[in-house]
């Protein structure tokens, strides 16, 4: 399945960095831009997105991070700014935020007037805070982690650590080789997300192409984790999204990267590439198989609480009532178009 015309040109602008002398089509595609993250790109080329935020509330947001970053050093915890700055212009939600002591740090945010909740996942706290009638959102995270299963050492994480700026503004965040681990444990196994987004595609693509990315690192960072496969799939499939899209692949070419090759479809009621549930089944088996033979009980015993309610939530997701809505609506303006 090929993007539609307008979600092409859309994909084009942003990929080609493309001044707002190239105008959007119209209507917008909102719900692809929305769901691929492309809306701060787009505004930062000088386009009006006026459903979208503006840069005023997102530097609002980041100059009250960095304090609260400031604030967590001030204490001796150690703090990076994970999934939320990444190389490639992404709208300012929430904050993720991976820090050295996690209960240390969300009393540094009770203590700023921040309203601090523990997460389901036991992992991260959610603090919330409205500055200026602006909502802060900040998750705080102990562990790289989704349903207690572990995907990274934090503290090696952590000890990655560089410096990127934003709006004048110096964030710590991790390494080029973590930003890429980070961005496929997130996609593969946060609560069964599966799906590859254009802008992970223009990020990785970034972080490829800019930097000296050591995939044997990134293969044997995962590998101690029980999901070299997984990762290796993710990155095979993200270069062969680059290559339909923009005719060229990532520069990664390790023999056990190309051993696990993997096409994902486009799926225009999603806007984004899916997985299929048979191989997020396959993923989530092999890194059963994985923590079996390492025999470490703790990681089996959280695969088998988490990964059967990561596949109900998508199966319900994708055939359930999303699914017909999202198919009712096209229905109706293909309808509604002829008419």
């Amino acid at each position: 399945m090929h993007l539609r015309p307008s979600e092409q040109v859309v994909t084009s602008i942003a990929k080609e960095n493309a001044t707002n002398s190239f105008p959007l089509p119209a209507p917008l595609p909102e719900q692809f831009i929305k769901i691929n993250h492309l809306s701060a790109i787009l505004r930062d080329l000088g386009y009006d997105l006026p459903h979208f935020s503006d840069k005023k509330t997102d530097i609002f947001i980041l100059t009250e991070v960095s304090r609260i970053i400031n604030e967590l050093d001030s204490f001796g915890i150690k703090s990076a700014v994970i999934k939320s700055l990444p190389v490639v212009a992404k709208p300012i939600g929430d904050i993720d935020i991976l820090v050295s002591d996690l209960e240390k740090a969300g009393e540094v945010l009770t203590n700023n007037s921040y309203d601090v909740s523990v997460d389901p996942d036991p992992h991260k706290l959610l603090c919330l805070s409205t500055i200026d009638g602006i909502l802060v959102n900040i998750h705080l995270h102990g562990e790289i982690a989704w349903r207690k299963v572990i995907y990274l050492d934090p503290i090696e994480t952590l000890n990655s650590i560089q410096t990127r700026t934003f709006y004048g503004m110096n964030f710590p965040v991790v390494s080029p080789e973590f930003e890429v681990l980070i961005i496929a444990a997130h996609m593969l196994y946060e609560r069964g997300n599966m799906r590859v987004s254009l802008h992970n595609v223009l990020e990785l693509s970034l972080l490829f192409s800019s930097n000296n990315v050591s995939t044997k690192f990134l293969i044997k960072t995962a590998s101690k984790h029980g999901w070299m496969e997984s990762l290796c799939m993710f990155l095979n499939a993200s270069s062969s999204i680059n290559y339909q899209l923009f005719e060229e692949y990532f520069d990664i070419s390790d023999p056990e990267l190309i051993k696990h090759k993997y096409q994902p479809s486009y799926d225009p009621f999603f806007f984004n590439w899916n997985f299929t549930i048979r191989k997020m089944i396959q993923i989530r088996a092999r890194k059963v198989f994985n923590d079996l033979v390492s025999r470490d009980l703790d990681a089996i015993s959280n695969d088998f609480s988490a990964y059967p309610r990561d596949i109900l939530k998508v199966f319900t997701e994708r055939y359930g009532v999303i699914n017909t809505k999202r198919r009712f609506y096209k229905w109706k303006n293909i309808i509604q178009s002829t008419i």
